[in-house]
């Protein structure tokens, strides 16, 4: 049979909702769908205890669905897009994250690892670091839609937006997502590292001259490193106000 998460199930409805309520500003009804998503994983066989290793991260991206995936658009050799697949853009066309982009990863982020190996022809892009998440020889892959790290981020932006600093969204951040990927990260060092995601940072939309400040440029950043190449930060940037840049 194929796998639930090639499919919209409940968990993914819940997700698609969260997101929405997000969008329209409305942050308690955002974070309760973000919440019962998470109450959820289990119909999906989806894990809230993130991957906290590189190799089983890039592993994470592939032919099969993850510990954290909702929600997957499955690819088979029928639906090769040959020139036109991700695979194609993000391989050999040598389409990669920027010096910027790939400069928010601390050097102990598992993160950093789906940007810093290649295969084929010498990557042509400026940061010289390939994207992984789409990395089949083939150019069959699956591609993400919904998975369980951006859940944590919905919650985060809600509990931010609703408590005006990182009080709660903090602890969702730190507990559940920046401590599985940043293996080195402590609570002692953490506000070193990221200054903008501590408790007592403000957060506030719509900031001056598109400027994010304070937890929300700190959220933006933890949205690119946990959703670089994915599609996802166009929205995030228009529903805070934020300039393009």
């Amino acid at each position: 049979a194929a796998d639930v998460r090639y499919y919209p199930s409940i968990t993914a409805l819940y997700m698609i909702q969260a997101k929405v309520h997000l969008a329209q500003h409305e942050y308690n009804e955002a974070l309760q769908a973000a919440e019962n998503a998470l109450s959820n994983l289990s119909v999906v066989g989806a894990n809230g205890e993130l991957i906290s290793s590189a190799e089983n991260l890039i592993a994470a991206y592939g032919a099969t669905p993850s510990s954290e995936d909702i929600w997957q658009l499955n690819y088979t050799s029928q639906d090769n897009l040959s020139a036109n697949s991700l695979n194609t853009l993000f391989g050999s066309y040598g389409f990669s994250p920027t010096p910027y982009a790939y400069g928010l990863f601390e050097t102990d982020d598992i993160r950093r690892a789906l940007y810093s190996s290649s295969t084929g022809s010498a990557p042509s892009s400026e940061s010289g670091s390939w994207c992984l998440k789409y990395a089949a020889d083939d150019g069959v892959f699956n591609v993400p839609v919904l998975r369980v790290p951006e859940l944590y981020l919905i919650k985060a932006e809600c509990e931010a937006a609703l408590d005006g600093n990182g009080s709660r969204a903090y602890a969702t951040l730190y507990n559940n997502l920046i401590s599985k990927r940043d293996t080195t990260v402590t609570e002692e060092n953490f506000a070193a590292r990221y200054p903008n995601l501590v408790a007592s940072a403000t957060f506030q939309t719509y900031p001056a001259n598109g400027v994010a400040q304070g937890f929300l440029a700190g959220l933006m950043d933890e949205y690119a490193r946990e959703l670089l190449c994915e599609g996802q930060r166009w929205s995030f940037l228009r529903r805070n106000g934020i300039a393009l840049s």
